[in-house]
């Protein structure tokens, strides 16, 4: 039903990602989650940055196919150990876990959705309090993240043409 505030599909460019991954020295003992996963590639990068959960989270069945596909064949090839589940569903329809806490978007969505999954992760830490970062790709609609009190913008980073906005919460106390 949300089809029409999807943004098209692109691919993110592994290097910088990585990049910056390794910058932030992220926590990653908990869950690294990539909100419109595609065909997997950023859980394949936090992979090996040294995260070990990754669920990728995508309402297209034919790149839910090729994420998981990609992920078998990336576990064979390197030999890292990780659990990686790709869930096929809307983003506003995805359950937070209660231990997620690394949260990827490149772009996925106009703010109407964005909105709506940045309030969803807001109220799982304010159920579950724990650190949260979420990361963001382009951010065309970054108002949306803006305007949630729960997120504070703490780094922006450029390499080449690709522009991350990093946010955290409030010490593990976001809330709505």
């Amino acid at each position: 039903p949300n089809k029409r505030f999807a943004m098209r599909y692109e691919v993110t460019r592994a290097r910088p990602l990585r990049r910056l991954l390794r910058r932030l020295g992220l926590p990653t003992g908990g869950v690294f989650v990539d909100i419109g996963c595609g065909k997997g590639r950023v859980l394949m990068v936090a992979a090996g940055c040294g995260f070990t959960r990754l669920v990728g989270v995508e309402y297209s069945h034919q790149l839910c196919e090729v994420a998981r596909d990609n992920l078998s064949l990336f576990r064979r090839k390197t030999g890292l150990d990780f659990d990686a589940e790709v869930v096929e569903t809307d983003a506003v329809d995805y359950d937070i876990a209660p231990d997620a806490n690394v949260f990827f978007m490149f772009n996925p969505f106009y703010s109407e959705i964005l909105e709506t999954v940045a309030w969803k992760i807001a109220r799982s830490v304010a159920e579950h309090p724990r650190n949260v970062w979420l990361i963001y790709l382009y951010p065309e609609c970054r108002a949306a993240v803006d305007a949630n009190s729960a997120f504070t913008e703490t780094g922006r980073y450029v390499w080449g043409d690709c522009e991350f906005v990093v946010y955290e919460n409030a010490g593990g106390t976001a809330s709505d």
